[in-house]
Formats: C-alpha cells, sequence, structure tokens
C-alpha cells in the first residue's frame, strides 16, 4: 500500500528532525517509524539526532532512512550546552520534529517551538491510589516535572496518547504515524533490520560452513544492568554446555566489551570456552552473526530485540521487565520464559511505589530471576531448539 501524507497548511515538511533513541533495543522498534516517515514524504530530507553509541553511528546509517545523523550529548547537559545544540538546530530549518518517547521535550525546546509540525507521545499519568487526592494530586505534578510530560505537552501540536496500561513498543511507535494521517499500521509489518554485505561476509568467515539449526546464539548482558533484569552469566554458561552436551548445538556469545566479565563467568560455569565475539565486532558484525543462528537467547536486550528483527527464533528471560510492551510485537517464533510472581513486571508496577521504597532496584529479593532455575531455562530452550 503506498502511503501519502494528508494535504497540510504550509505543504509537507520540508525537513525533518527526528530525536531518536541510542539504545539498541528501543531503536530497532523505532525503526517503522524511520521507514513510514520515508514513505510519507519522499521529498523531506530527514536528520536523525541522538547521543553518541552505535546506534547513531553504525545502525541508522546502514539503514539508509536518514538523509544525516546528529550526535548531541543531553544527559547531564548545562544550559550553555544545552543553548549551543538548539542553536546548532536552529540553523537547520527545521518545519518538522518528531519526538520517540524519551527524547526530552525541554531540552530541544527552541527547536520544537520553531517548527511547524511537532509530534510524539504524551502519557497519560496516573497516581498510586492509596495516596489520596491531595498528595496523588502533588505526586503526579512531581512526575510530570520529572519526566518532561509537562513540557511536552506544551510544545507538540499532534499529540499520541500512551495510556497507563502495557502496548508494544512498535505498535505504540506506529501510531506516530497515524498522528501524520497514515494510520495505525502504516502499511509495515514491524521493523526491518540492515545487515551490509560486509557484515554477512565478516559471519561467514566467522562462522564458517556450519548449518544454521545448530548455531545457538547467546547475549549474557552486562552484570552491571541498572535495571536488574540480567539472569546470572554462570546459569546461561550452564544452559550453553547441556545444550552442547545434550542436543549437539553450538552456542557462541555476543555482545559489548563491557560484559568481559559476564564471558569469563559464563565460560568458567560451563567448564569450556565457549566461542565469544563479545567486545570484538561492530554492532552491524554482531547482527550478521545472529542472523546466522537458528535459535537466540537473552535476556531483554537490545540483541534479544535485534534478532526478533531479523525473524531469528528468540527465548528471552523476562524479570522486572514487562514482555507485552518490550516483548516481540508478532508471537511466531518468540518464546518467553518468566516466573510471573505477582510482582513482576515491576518496572511498570513498582515503579509507581518507589515513594514506598519499593522498586525494581531495591525490591528485597529480585526473585523474578534469582529464583528461575537453569533447568527451566534450559527446557525451553531444548524445545525451541527442536522446533517444539
Amino acid at each position: 500500500m503506498a502511503l501519502r501524507a494528508p494535504a497540510s497548511a504550509g505543504g509537507p515538511p520540508k525537513r525533518w528532525l527526528v530525536l531518536g533513541y541510542a539504545a539498541v533495543g528501543d531503536a530497532v522498534f523505532f525503526l517503522p517509524v524511520l521507514a513510514g516517515l520515508r514513505r510519507l514524504y519522499p521529498e523531506s530530507r530527514v536528520t536523525f539526532l541522538a547521543n553518541p553509541s552505535p546506534v547513531s553511528r553504525e545502525l541508522v546509517p546502514a539503514s539508509g532512512l536518514a538523509d544525516e545523523v546528529e550526535l548531541a550529548e543531553w544527559e547531564g547537559a548545562g544550559e550553555a550546552d544545552r543553548r549551543r545544540v538548539n542553536a546548532r538546530l536552529l540553523e537547520g530549518g527545521f518545519d518538522g520534529v518528531l519526538l520517540s518517547l524519551s527524547s526530552p521535550a525541554h531540552f530541544f525546546r527552541e527547536t520544537l517551538a520553531a517548527a511547524r509540525l511537532r509530534v510524539g507521545h504524551c502519557v497519560r499519568l496516573s497516581a498510586p491510589e492509596h495516596l489520596g487526592p491531595a498528595a496523588g494530586a502533588a505526586w503526579l505534578a512531581k512526575r510530570a516535572l520529572v519526566t518532561g510530560e509537562l513540557s511536552r505537552r506544551l510544545l507538540l501540536n499532534r499529540k499520541v496518547r500512551v495510556g497507563p496500561g502495557p502496548e508494544n513498543a512498535v505498535n505504540r511507535n506506529l501510531r506516530l504515524l497515524s498522528a501524520l494521517g497514515a494510520g495505525p499500521a502504516a502499511g509495515l509489518d514491524g521493523p526491518l533490520l540492515p545487515v551490509p554485505e560486509g557484515a554477512r561476509a565478516f559471519a561467514a568467515k566467522a562462522l564458517g560452513e556450519r548449518p544454521r539449526h545448530v548455531l545457538v546464539g547467546v547475549h549474557l548482558g552486562s552484570p552491571e544492568n541498572p535495571y536488574w533484569k540480567i539472569w546470572p552469566a554462570e546459569r546461561w554458561g550452564r544452559v550453553c554446555r547441556r545444550l552442547r552436551d545434550e542436543l549437539g548445538a553450538e552456542p557462541f556469545l555476543v555482545g559489548g566489551p563491557e560484559e568481559a566479565r559476564a564471558v569469563e563467568a559464563a565460560r568458567a560455569a560451563a567448564g569450556y570456552a565457549i566461542p565469544s565475539w563479545a567486545g570484538r565486532t561492530r554492532l552491524v558484525e554482531t547482527f550478521a552473526l545472529i542472523e546466522r543462528c537458528g535459535l537466540f537467547l537473552s535476556n531483554d536486550t537490545g540483541l534479544a530485540k535485534a534478532a526478533m528483527a531479523m525473524r531469528v527464533r528468540t527465548l528471552t528471560v523476562w524479570g522486572p521487565t514487562d514482555p507485552v510492551e518490550l516483548g516481540a510485537w508478532e508471537p511466531v517464533g518468540h518464546r518467553d520464559v518468566r516466573l510471573g510472581i505477582a510482582c513482576s513486571p515491576c518496572v511498570r508496577l513498582g515503579m509507581p511505589r518507589a515513594i514506598d521504597g519499593i522498586d525494581f532496584t531495591d525490591c528485597g529479593h529480585h526473585r523474578c530471576l534469582a529464583s528461575l532455575t537453569e533447568d527451566e531455562v534450559f527446557r525451553a530452550a531444548a524445545n525451541a531448539y527442536r522446533g517444539r
């Protein structure tokens, strides 16, 4: 289905600024928006702006969905830096700005105010019921200020409402295109991940002639992850050993340089040196390695979402985060492993209770992952490996 932008006063924007994501998973789930923007406004020039990261340096350029990529640090930036970034962006003459959910509208307020079309999410905030009317109103005001929600509501003129209930991030992002008149699906069926041929050549050399069905990619994640969503690397290591010894699979590890300690722990627990490319590849080369897999195992990480986007079968271990919001947008070929205890996912359920000192960083037990045994994960992985 061909997409056409609706007629609007002043015509379609000639220059779009997309305030996007720097995290891999968030960016992967945001790719359909960039693709839809291209199809809606084929004559417009698109600039993608995010913090410096492999996403902005590799993923977005490889996708071909932006004409140029701008880098800007806004976390911890002072007022002088903020003004400097906006002055530079104002020179670009952007008449359309699209905000991802995590982009701080207040940081880019001058740039937003100058644009004719300003599109982004607005979150419906709700206070914990036990606070009562007065305390609840104060909680809402503080929450709106801290998250930048007030700035969004003041600055955006095409608002996409996000409710308090879970919604898959791909569908939530696609509703940004709906605000531009494209309809909720925009003719797209989810992210398509770019894998350059040079990266595929690297993966072919690295993995040789091994058949796809025996290759099992594993992403351990960093043990320093601030969201407490990483299943212990030692348990992953023992799962890898059992996949090798009992099923004839050939597991290998991928990830970043910050995961060196996790790789060592997994190898020690496995009792053999699991092949690892963690910290040794560019992001697009990691994608190419994952693309060769028959199965990909991970915690809730960006590389798990990359595997989903490449239609590789995945098995994802969940703890404090929400598989409805952050997991596969289509169920075929993807499996979730979680205990399903009452307080999980606490990133959604627990964070509003932080006023009581209860949230995912200090719940007192982290049982959602601590009590998940390697037998449970191995059984699920074995069934996925066998195609059951």
